[in-house]
């Protein structure tokens, strides 16, 4: 969630492109060819284009829709805070489902699909270049930055957790709007998040308590830099709409996600913020501006706008993202927020893996032909 600057390089190499284009088959794969057990039809999803036409999935729309990244405006000037507790993993149960597997035949009533067990790759061993420029190109501090990113995924199971069932996505998501949507002129990932219109209250109803919000955000961070973009030189456009902020919204839990979510976003995924698009604020921002705008890096500050008035957040809107992919509700001509094909991955993703985790998957698993995607995708990176 810090944003900072980085020049366009790498240390280490890109990962496979075919690796990339496996996930995205994913978007378009019917996991059962009779039933969809998701019940998305995704093979038919329209992304709107300009003059009101529409495209299927194809090679060049893979191209268009590789993005996400996460954070919010307040989390991008705060700092604090734990990291996201790891929640109960599937790859105990995958294990154990795995050697069932391999003592029953397959062609028994008790054979069930092959799912081989995620294995990570081994961490690039050269200083990457994302932690370099975060040390301000101190070589030592920027090492010593990258171990610590290192035992803090291998302490919290991040590598993980884009395997992991995530038994809560359909509560959070529906009260929690954060979105990838697209992509901006220079091919960025570009991110909407509504921060008022999280619902806590409804959240800790459902079980939902801060630890599964941050475990939450975590994931969606993973998924943005290992499925959707993951080139390691990459960044973002994010836009923070505080339609209907109030003064009592900057207190409470509300800061403290905020925080303890800075603080890992901030430690461990530096160098990904391209433009800030703060948007909607009201006439009393200033005066918080004003307070936390002395704490704030000053190359940040030259990513962070702050918008209001249609006229003004249309036209700096437009400025980073071609208007056919700016969802309706800020005036552009794309789908709508929550349909985009970044946004039906990630769905599609996280059904696949409670139903995994639950025995129903009707996928094909490593060895159908074809082999599941989703089952065969390898993150790019760890870390």
């Amino acid at each position: 969630m810090v944003f900072m600057n980085s020049d366009p390089k790498k240390i280490f190499p890109s990962p496979n492109s075919k690796d990339a284009d496996i996930f995205f088959d994913a978007v378009a794969y019917d996991l059962d060819e009779a039933d969809d057990p998701f019940g998305i039809d995704v093979g038919s999803a329209p992304l709107s284009t300009r003059g009101g036409s529409s495209a299927a999935f194809s090679p060049s729309l893979r191209n268009r829709v590789r993005t996400l990244s996460s954070s919010s405006f307040v989390s991008a000037v705060s700092h604090g805070g734990a990291v996201p507790p790891a929640t109960p993993s599937t790859q105990e149960i995958q294990e154990e489902r795995q050697e069932k597997n391999e003592q029953a035949s397959p062609s028994s009533p008790s054979g069930q699909i092959e799912r081989n067990v995620y294995v990570p790759k081994a961490p690039p061993t050269e200083l990457p270049y994302r932690f370099l420029m975060a040390g301000k190109g101190d070589p030592v501090e920027g090492q010593r930055r990258y171990e610590e990113t290192l035992e803090w995924r291998k302490e919290h199971r991040v590598d993980y957790i884009l395997k992991d069932a995530h038994p809560d996505y359909d509560t959070i998501r529906e009260h929690y709007p954060l979105y990838c949507h697209l992509r901006g002129r220079n091919n960025e990932p570009v991110f909407y998040e509504k921060p008022p219109k999280t619902n806590l209250k409804a959240l800790r109803k459902a079980g939902v308590g801060l630890d599964k919000m941050l475990r939450h955000y975590c994931m969606i961070t993973e998924f943005g830099w290992q499925y959707i973009e993951p080139g390691d030189d990459a960044k973002s456009v994010y836009i923070i709409d505080l339609e209907g902020i109030r003064m009592t919204d900057f207190v409470g839990e509300t800061v403290d996600f905020v925080k303890k979510g800075s603080a890992f976003t901030g430690a461990h995924y530096p160098e990904r913020a391209g433009y800030v698009f703060v948007i909607n604020v009201p006439s009393w921002f200033k005066m918080i501006w004003n307070v936390v705008k002395p704490m704030v890096d000053p190359v940040t500050l030259e990513k962070i706008y702050i918008l209001r008035g249609k006229n003004e957040i249309r036209e700096y809107m437009t400025e980073r993202i071609p208007l056919e992919n700016i969802p309706p509700e800020y005036g552009g001509t794309s789908v709508p927020l929550g349909e985009s094909p970044e946004e039906i991955a990630l769905n599609n993703l996280m059904k696949h893996n409670n139903a995994v985790a639950d025995g129903t998957c009707q996928c094909a698993g490593h060895q159908g032909d074809p082999p599941c995607p989703f089952c065969e995708f390898v993150p790019a990176r760890s870390y």
